[in-house]
């Protein structure tokens, strides 16, 4: 009965939300471009900056206590979830080509979009290793930011070729 109220849950706070978004695609555009655009401004000023996040450290008693009562192994949950978030971003990058007429920013368009493809499979290859630091030799942290900044860059020529006039 719980499982059922647990899905129930779900159904309300996610599915319906997201189905509502896909339903229209300008506000599917909007809402993507900004959590995308917040996203990425907040990774390029935590590595530019070099400000370590805040992390809240859940004690192992507690991730064990929630694994018990619902039955779900969290690190496979945070894994779909990093999954779900790339494919989400890719599929946003699959309808910005369609309003960008040129084609060096379709070609970064499906650089980024490879970028994340390389991010799922690293996910779903270490999913056994939530603790593990991302961050690693400076070749990575470059690509990271030249990513971010791409990302925010082509919201805004994006964005502004939807709803503005055609400018690209």
């Amino acid at each position: 009965m719980q499982l059922q109220g647990l899905l129930f849950l779900f159904f309300m706070l996610v599915l319906l939300p997201i189905m509502i978004i896909s339903s229209n695609h300008n506000v599917f555009f909007i809402t993507l471009a900004v959590i995308l655009l917040v996203v990425s401004i907040r990774k390029v000023y935590i590595t530019v900056f070099n400000v370590k996040p805040a992390l809240s450290e859940v004690d192992k008693e507690t991730e064990a206590d929630f694994q018990e009562m619902t039955n779900l192994d969290t690190k496979k949950f945070g894994t779909g979830i990093k999954v779900a978030k790339s494919l989400f971003t890719i599929l946003f990058f699959s309808y910005c080509t369609f309003f960008i007429n040129s084609i060096w920013i379709k070609l970064l368009i499906s650089l980024i979009t490879v970028y994340f493809i390389h991010d799922i499979v690293n996910s779903l290859k270490s999913s056994g290793d939530t603790g593990v630091s991302r961050a690693g030799s400076k070749l990575k942290v470059f690509l990271d930011l030249a990513v971010n900044i791409s990302i925010i860059i082509i919201i805004l020529l994006v964005g502004c070729n939807k709803f503005f006039r055609n400018i690209i």
